[in-house]
């Protein structure tokens, strides 16, 4: 009898394991869309409102406590297998996740952008994630060396490795461990990486949603308490005169508009379910069965306000839209395994796998890229951004169920126990002072968002940091998705997985003290990089400079009250300042001013710049009432939206702010229109707010004031380029010095992502109400 039920085991061992991916993604879908359940009617009772739990979290947690209850009753091959398989999934999605939401960002309107515009815009959007990702991941190398040499000197029977192990644990997880780690180490390494992996994930997880829970209600996504008297963000984004902001996605009206999930955008959203907000107006409110366009199908059988048909173009199918992502993963994994080929003919990098220390999905990311490039380049069809974004969130949830479902808390030797803790503790308090400290003054905007989702990122995983990111800002509205996909792109900087074989090689050569004094020069480099490259660019840190140079002039006896009140002013307009920065208030003495009047709130301009740019439009103009003919945030990124709204209402004001929180912009002076050729006259004008405001008018060196044409806006021609451009779906924009204004660059790169894009006409009619 013992022998039968020994060849019933192998049977159904052998049976689980040839239907074990069959099985776990059957159970994953079931716990997702219990999971999903339970969100919907979580977000529906008013005392659990306030928790803001993502449903794949509560999936995950759910296949937690019924993997444990039926555990106990399977098999040991079942078991084995089902470990095994999860641990697949997790693997494999985490591949497809961040390869589709690359694909969904290169595959954005309609515009080919040159092959140096991306660079740029790569490098330009992800260095401030990337410097405080170094400085975070490198300085928890710091604490953890630190603590493992304090504890060795009361006993040295704690492992030098205690503290390279556990950063691993947190960054990465186990499966980046290769066994020459486990030999260097010891026999109880993975233990120690498996339990400080699960203990990393649960305090990454619960720990961005106590940030969102506490901060969501009251605070905006740039981390910013909204000012009553303002009406705006303060390290904004998207600073509002007259309103509490852009908000997460238009604002989070208690939740019942939103999925919080990291894959459906809207499913619970009744006025749009768009997954990016660079999608066009005719895509907006209508869910993948309603938008699939077969391929070969032409863009003009696009309905709703797009353009016209554009000849030639095609729309790529849902099989192209699935076979793309795989292609980029296989493409990525014949170029790590010809990687670590040649990684293994030296003994040194194959012992401690520096080179093949960054991870599959980074290269899958890049592949992705570059397929994507290339494919706009070559080829007439074009893909549905929205599709890959659904395809990524879907990836992620799966892949967040399976690594919640599947964790385990691994024992280690007792001596350890302590200094386990202790070290874990560190690397907490180190993550949540930086937060705290740098975390406000190291990004240019939406400082919460970026900060949340690389705590993720350093605690966790990288997919921890997306999945807080995509639950805090589920539409992609802000810039710090992008921002934080080209961060991870970057695989030739040392991440957590290289930085991590680095610091063991490190301990295994020099010593424990001698490996925290390399770390400590490298987080101190990264600072360095930042007071040197970064701190001068940064919109709060502009105006830190603007309130000392105004507090200097304000204390000198010859200034006359004209000369204070615009010194107050110009501290204003660049009003950026983050929470935890002292801020020195400056009372404004009353005189009269130009009153504007606006018909509608902006989402960018604030009392101080309407003031300025009251100043600087004719004064026939500044006079009547402002009536907002355009913006992104009501009508949809398209410029022919753009273009229809403004024709033939007369002179406009064109307010455009980046991904770095620059604001600029230029008066038309005169109706635009969808136009080959440059129209306007001479009282138009460019102008910009960083660090302070600055009109330029026309040098009267040529006439090329606007054009405006089906494929992108532009103003101020000649020299080396226009003095501003954006794209055809208010996306991308490039400005350059001008001939025409005699101005620099207006934004805050060569190669800028617009973020908000409004125009403001001039009517004699009072608003409604008055």
């Amino acid at each position: 009898m013992a022998e039968t039920g020994a060849d019933d085991d192998e049977t159904l061992g052998a049976w689980a394991l040839r239907y074990r991916g069959v099985a776990t993604f059957g159970a994953l879908a079931v716990l997702l869309g219990t999971g999903k359940f339970v969100g919907f009617h979580w977000h529906r009772l008013a005392f659990l409102r306030r928790f803001v739990v993502p449903p794949a979290v509560i999936s995950g947690l759910l296949g937690c406590v019924v993997y444990r209850l039926f555990k106990g009753v399977m098999s040991p091959g079942v078991k084995s297998s089902l470990d095994e398989s999860l641990s697949e999934v997790v693997v494999l999605m985490i591949n497809f996740t961040f390869s589709a939401l690359t694909l969904g960002f290169a595959s954005a309107g309609t515009y080919v952008p040159r092959t140096r515009a991306v660079l740029a815009s790569i490098w330009h959007e992800a260095l401030p994630m990337l410097v405080y990702s170094q400085v975070l991941i490198w300085g928890q190398s710091c604490v953890a060396l630190l603590t493992v040499g304090l504890i060795r000197l009361g006993n040295p029977d704690v492992s030098v490795f205690l503290g390279a192990l556990v950063t691993m644990g947190l960054e990465t997880g186990r499966d980046v461990m290769s066994f020459s780690t486990r030999e260097i180490a010891g026999e109880w390494a993975d233990e120690v990486v498996r339990l400080a992996d699960s203990l990393g994930l649960l305090l990454s997880v619960f720990g961005g949603i106590c940030l969102m829970t506490m901060h969501m209600g009251s605070w905006g996504p740039t981390g910013a308490r909204a000012s009553p008297d303002r009406g705006r963000q303060g390290l904004g984004g998207t600073a509002a005169a007259g309103t509490a902001g852009r908000g997460l996605g238009g604002g989070l009206p208690g939740f019942d508009d939103a999925n919080l999930g990291s894959s459906d955008a809207g499913s619970n959203n009744h006025r749009s379910r768009s997954l990016s907000p660079r999608s066009r107006p005719a895509l907006r409110g209508a869910g993948i069965a309603g938008s699939l366009l077969e391929a070969g199908t032409p863009e003009a059988s696009v309905a709703g306000r797009d353009r016209g048909p554009t000849l030639g173009i095609h729309r790529a199918g849902l099989g192209a839209h699935l076979l793309l992502p795989a292609v980029s993963v296989g493409a990525a994994w014949l170029v790590d395994l010809f990687i670590r080929f040649l990684e293994n003919r030296v003994e040194y990098t194959a012992k401690h796998h520096i080179i093949s220390g960054f991870r599959l999905f980074q290269l899958s990311m890049c592949a992705a890229l570059l397929f994507m490039c290339f494919i706009r380049r070559t080829s007439p069809f074009r893909y549905h951004s929205e599709w890959f974004f659904r395809l990524s969130g879907l990836c992620l949830d799966l892949m967040t169920t399976a690594a919640i479902s599947s964790i385990g808390f691994a024992s280690i030797p007792n001596k350890f126990n302590a200094a386990f803790l202790l070290v874990l503790f560190s690397c907490v308090l180190w993550n949540v002072g930086v937060f705290i400290v740098l975390a406000p003054r190291m990004f240019p905007n939406f400082w919460l968002l970026r900060a949340t989702a690389l705590i993720g990122d350093a605690l966790g995983h990288s997919w921890v940091g997306l999945l807080l990111l995509r639950a805090m800002d589920f539409r992609l509205q802000t810039p710090v998705p992008l921002a934080y996909a080209y961060k991870t792109m970057m695989f030739f900087v040392p991440a957590s997985g290289s930085k991590n074989a680095i610091v063991i090689a490190m301990v295994d050569v020099m010593g424990v003290w001698e490996a925290f004094v390399v770390c400590l020069g490298v987080c101190v480099a990264w600072l360095w990089v930042f007071d040197w490259h970064f701190k001068s660019r940064m919109p709060h840190n502009q105006q830190m400079r603007e309130e000392e140079r105004s507090k200097k002039k304000q204390r000198s006896p010859l200034r006359t009250r004209k000369k204070k009140k615009n010194a107050v002013e110009e501290a204003e307009l660049v009003d950026m300042r983050p929470p935890g920065v002292v801020r020195h208030e400056v009372e404004s003495p009353v005189e009269e001013a130009r009153e504007v009047v606006l018909d509608q709130p902006s989402k960018i301009l604030t009392a101080a710049r309407l003031r300025r740019l009251a100043e600087a439009v004719p004064l026939g103009q500044a006079m009547k009432t402002w009536k907002l003919g355009y913006s992104i945030a009501r009508d949809g990124a398209s410029l022919w939206t753009l273009l229809q709204n403004c024709r033939g209402r007369g002179p406009c004001l064109i307010v455009v702010e980046d991904s770095w929180g620059y604001v600029f912009g230029g008066f038309v002076a005169g109706s635009m229109k969808e136009s080959q050729k440059y129209y306007g006259t001479g009282e138009s004008f460019v102008y910009s707010f960083h660090p302070s405001f600055k009109g330029h008018r026309w040098t009267g060196a040529n006439d090329y004031f606007c054009i405006s044409s089906d494929s992108w806006l532009a103003m101020g021609g000649g020299g080396g380029g226009f003095a501003f451009q954006i794209d055809d779906e208010l996306d991308a924009g490039e400005s350059n010095p001008s001939d025409t204004f005699g101005s620099p660059r207006l934004s805050s790169n060569e190669f800028f992502r617009c973020l908000q894009v409004e125009v403001w006409f001039f009517s004699n009619l009072k608003p409604s109400g008055d």
